[in-house]
């Protein structure tokens, strides 16, 4: 049974949990290649293997003379002589240089040793809790800033891109945060500098960059005491440090910091000697880490560097991610969704009544779904989230919960997918789940037959209002009714359509209400206890009797503005304040307003403006790149609204629509919008070459659609790496969505992708460009462009042949099947035929004659006898039946699309009867495995209902074919083959029922649809398959 959230989170939580709670082993004595040697004149000796324990460089001599001024804790001085004793075995050192530095270590003079805070390096941090949910690397770089500007340039530019571009590619997000860079010592001045440094060492834990050149840096002064006592190993240090050795003491260099830590020195000998602005605390600082045991690298150039670091963080990466342990995209997401609802757990105040009704609904014999409803932040998604794992502790059921929107996510489909993937896994099923929004929704229902009748299984599906697909928040996708061992709880906005159709498919509908008075106060003293506060017995009173605390989010949104304010005097006047917003949106406004005092009104503006016009959201690195400006107050800001903007994937977002809306309305984004527009779309259209190609392909098509930019939008969809990411199973009817709107003549498509190709060509390999002309062809074809998509097509095949030497591959075999598709869509079957042999014939004596690919050839081969020569089309359709039984079974389409097939033949053969029978068969395999929005059932419907009228039966013709014509107009457009034909058919009918005016309709909407098909150079009767 499930055990936590969803068990298969396991693999990927797991893995990290055991990396935070191992013991990690003592670092290995490596060579490290420098530049210099280890004497004291200086002189380069190029590729000397120097290990960092015994290296001291051109700065550090002579050691004789201040070997007691140089000390160390007494424990690092016996880590140090181990570590002598070590590299002698290695060979690194002589023996004269042993024992002269076995000397020094010994008239050290031991330093008093500092304990490190237990809020800090103590206590490792659990990884696996602090970013549950998400592949994080946040590496946090050290370093002083006025001699590091051409090294940070390096890293900037060249380094952290093609790390982050690595590590997308693998699920992972990376981010450097280094707070002081662009930070000048005035700014440093500020008493909140080494608190927030030091909390963002916290939060990139274990991951730390030290550079170390010849400047000491900024010592502060006056450190506000709440910051002493959150860090006292500060206090206890013998004398003041920079910001620099803090960061460098907590996040590395004590006994429980983070084990990846690297650190990277400037060759003396590059050095610039007037920049050394504490001779004595530099000494000591590079003592420290060279006897740490922490890989250390000496450079002489930004681009030495540079290509240290690229190497190191790649290592590190790779080790704390190994492919084997990369987890599945379902993985990533199911810790995201435990970990949303463990947040959402962390304040509940219980209401036993909803837990009764939630109790009662699963044990009782309903077939049908419960709705939550509610008005927004009135604590639905809580409710679910604290029954749910409530009902995990005590065991028995398995449970599932997909919040909408938390993964970055808001379609059905991915609804769908994220069920399916679960039960398969849960139930231990081998049935593949579908890729394609159609046959998710067909499949779903018998998904959940195949949970075992001794097992109960309930889904959860939180926030369904916030579905952006057609029919998502009517839930269409989903089925009337569902087995007994299978429950559904869904929350929706009330009176939304969610609500509506939950109400006319019956369901039962739960309403969640606002807090009573006593569950105000219940609430406000659980949370205020969080963070050790309570309120004055005055103060709670006036909360508690507001109205409009009366709704969880508003009272949550309050506690944590006074939570954060300062002044204890002035709070009574505060709470006033933010009483008088007479709802959750002016509250907003008024924190927006809050957030402005403190951190600039330009600085929360721009962010709140980029966030609320992006698609998916915004990363932390990207408002860097479009705002500039110090990422230290950038981090305050985003610090201070944390719990007003939910990190997923590595993107800030909204997570309530009130800020939304209060975001759009204080700062006027109906006039202002186009702006902010502006900025995101040159961040994602100029963006350097490791721009996050998912990214862009999220962002652009949108932006330049919202700016009304066609050409834009064109431009955009033209670049290959952004057509791969949409031109898939689940976004390809986005791409097309963008596409027509920006050109919905279609006239230079195959232009514009022939010259996108072109330039893409030299950027890869031929086998990689074979593959994506391919694509590209499909697409073309899709898109009714069919002397492009035969063009392509041919150059595919000639690629093949020139690279591979022969014809006689499954790739070329693909290549002739489209060939043959694409001549049939244009209703040419003679020169369709031999492309379709060819394919078969190679794929037979490749594949084998029971492949899958082999039936698909075969009923292609049949559908296109079937006018010419119904016998012989019938005996390929058989044997593409007799496989595809075996593979799948009687419930699956293509075992359907034969069934249809095998109607047509009957039909010509002039056996009505068994035509019908066999168009019902098939259909009624559709009808129990397909949704509502299904290209093959519409095809089916309408083959059906002209064996009907053939037969000289109208009536039983004309409701197929009016759902049929329906099925097609919502998935083609109203400009589509398919649709003129039903149009034309349903004439046909109408003038045999005898009914003149919609016979007249319906002829009128034929010639229409087919003079615009014309228009677009589109034979009607062609046989188009999307």
């Amino acid at each position: 049974m499930m055990k936590g959230f969803c068990r298969h989170a396991s693999k990927f939580e797991t893995y990290l949990a055991e990396r935070a709670a191992a013991p990690q082993p003592e670092p290995k004595p490596e060579p490290t290649v420098t530049a210099t040697s280890c004497g004291a004149s200086g002189v380069a000796t190029p590729n000397r293997l120097v290990h960092p324990s015994v290296c001291c460089g051109a700065a550090d001599a002579p050691l004789g003379a201040n070997a007691a001024l140089c000390g160390m804790y007494a424990g690092e001085v016996s880590q140090a002589l181990q570590r002598l004793e070590e590299v002698r075995e290695f060979g690194f050192v002589t023996a004269e240089e042993y024992e002269a530095r076995k000397d020094e270590l010994k008239a050290m003079v031991p330093l008093r040793q500092v304990a490190m805070p237990v809020t800090g390096c103590t206590k490792k941090p659990d990884r696996s809790q602090a970013r549950r949910g998400e592949r994080v690397v946040r590496v946090f770089l050290s370093s002083t800033f006025r001699d590091m500007q051409d090294e940070r340039d390096a890293l900037v530019k060249d380094t952290f891109p093609k790390i982050k571009e690595a590590c997308a590619k693998r699920f992972i997000f990376f981010s450097e945060v280094d707070l002081r860079w662009g930070i000048t010592e005035d700014q440093s001045e500020q008493g909140d500098l080494v608190g927030i440094c030091l909390a963002e060492v916290d939060k990139c834990r274990p991951y730390f960059i030290g550079i170390i050149g010849e400047r000491y840096g900024y010592i502060p002064k006056n450190l506000k005491p709440e910051i002493l006592a959150k860090y006292p190993f500060i206090a206890q240090l013998d004398s003041p440090r920079s910001v620099t050795e803090l960061e460098m003491l907590y996040g590395a260099l004590s006994a429980d910091s983070a084990t990846h830590a690297l650190f990277y020195m400037r060759d003396p000998a590059v050095s610039d000697p007037a920049a050394c602005d504490n001779e004595e605390k530099m000494r000591l600082l590079k003592r420290r880490i060279r006897v740490s045991g922490l890989p250390l690298k000496f450079f002489s150039s930004p681009v030495q560097l540079a290509s240290f670091i690229l190497r190191d963080m790649s290592d590190l990466i790779a080790n704390d991610f190994p492919e084997e342990t990369q987890p599945d995209p379902f993985e990533v997401k199911c810790a995201i969704h435990t970990g949303y609802a463990e947040n959402q757990c962390k304040c509940y105040v219980r209401n036993c009544s909803y837990e009764a009704e939630l109790a009662d609904f699963i044990s009782a014999s309903d077939l049908g779904a419960l709705v939550l409803v509610g008005t927004p932040g009135i604590g639905k998604s809580t409710l679910v989230s604290q029954w749910s794992m409530r009902a995990q502790e005590l065991g028995g059921d398995s449970v599932v919960a997909y919040f909408v929107g938390t993964d970055g996510d808001v379609s059905p489909k991915c609804v769908l997918e994220y069920v399916l993937t679960f039960i398969k896994k849960e139930f231990g099923l081998v049935d593949q789940v579908p890729s394609t929004t159609q046959d998710l929704i067909r499949e779903f229902p018998r998904w959940l037959t195949l949970v075992p009748s001794s097992r109960h299984l309930t889904v959860i599906i939180d926030g369904v209002s916030k579905l952006d697909s057609d029919g998502g928040v009517e839930m269409r996708w989903l089925p009337d009714t569902f087995p007994t061992n299978v429950k559904v709880i869904i929350t929706a906005v009330a009176f939304s359509p969610t609500h509506t159709a939950a109400l006319a498919r019956n369901w039962t509908i739960m309403h969640a209400q606002p807090f009573t008075p006593e569950q105000k106060r219940d609430f406000t003293r659980q949370y205020l206890s969080l963070f050790g506060k309570s309120l004055a017995p005055d103060q709670e009173a006036l909360i508690c009797s507001a109205e409009q605390t009366s709704v969880p989010l508003f009272l949550r949104s309050l506690l944590e503005e006074l939570r954060v304010h300062g002044n204890f005097e002035l709070l009574n006047a505060k709470v006033r304040w933010y009483l008088e917003a007479p709802s959750a949106v002016e509250l907003f406004v008024k924190i927006l307003q809050r957030l402005e005092q403190d951190y600039g009104e330009a600085l929360v503006r721009e962010v709140m403006c980029l966030i609320f016009v992006s698609r998916r959201g915004v990363s932390e690195n990207e408002l860097l790149s479009i705002l500039g400006g110090s990422q230290l107050q950038l981090s305050l800001f985003l610090e201070s609204a944390h719990e007003h903007l939910r990190l997923r994937a590595g993107l800030l977002a909204f997570s309530h629509d009130y800020l939304r809306l209060a975001v759009q309305q204080y700062y006027s984004l109906s006039d202002t919008q186009p702006t902010y527009i502006r900025m995101l779309t040159n961040y994602f259209a100029n963006g350097n070459g490791a721009l996050d190609k998912r990214r862009k392909a999220d962002e652009l098509p949108k932006l330049m659609h919202q700016s009304f930019n066609r050409e834009g939008v064109l431009g955009a969809l033209c670049d290959i790496e952004v057509f791969l990411q949409l031109f898939t199973a689940t976004r390809k009817y986005e791409l097309k969505k963008y596409w027509l709107y920006a050109e919905p003549s279609r006239q230079s498509i195959g232009l514009r992708m022939n010259a996108a190709l072109a330039t893409y060509q030299s950027t890869v390999t031929p086998d990689v460009y074979r593959r994506v002309i391919m694509k590209v062809a499909r697409f073309l074809r899709e898109m009714l462009d069919y002397e492009g998509a035969k063009r392509l097509l041919q150059c595919a095949i000639e690629i093949n042949t020139a690279h591979g030497g022969t014809t006689n591959h499954p790739s070329v075999a693909k290549a002739y099947y489209m060939l043959a598709e694409v001549y049939w869509n244009e209703g040419n079957l003679k020169e369709a035929e031999p492309f379709a042999l060819q394919a078969l014939a190679i794929r037979e004596n490749t594949l084998g004659a029971e492949h899958l690919a082999v039936a698909e050839s075969l009923c292609s081969i049949g559908e296109l006898l079937i006018s010419s020569d119904p016998a012989q089309a019938k005996q390929y359709l058989l044997r593409s039946l007799s496989i595809r039984l075996a593979h799948y079974g009687t419930n699956h389409t293509l075992v359907a699309r034969c069934l249809q097939n095998l109607a047509v033949v009957a039909d010509k053969e002039g056996d009505a009867e068994k035509a019908v029978l066999l168009c019902l068969q098939a259909n009624d395999i559709r009808e129990r495995m397909c949704g509502p929005l299904d290209r093959d059932l519409a095809t089916g419907l309408e083959s059906l209902a002209t064996t009907y009228k053939l037969k000289g039966e109208p009536s039983k013709a004309e409701p197929l074919l009016l759902r049929a014509v329906n099925i097609n107009v919502a998935l083609h457009g109203p400009v589509h083959p398919s649709v003129e034909s039903c149009y034309s058919w349903l004439a046909l009918v109408y003038h045999d029922l005898g009914d003149a005016q919609a016979e007249r309709q319906y002829t009128h909407l034929a010639v229409k649809t087919k003079e615009k098909l014309t228009e677009l150079g589109i034979s009607v009767g062609e046989r188009v398959d999307d």
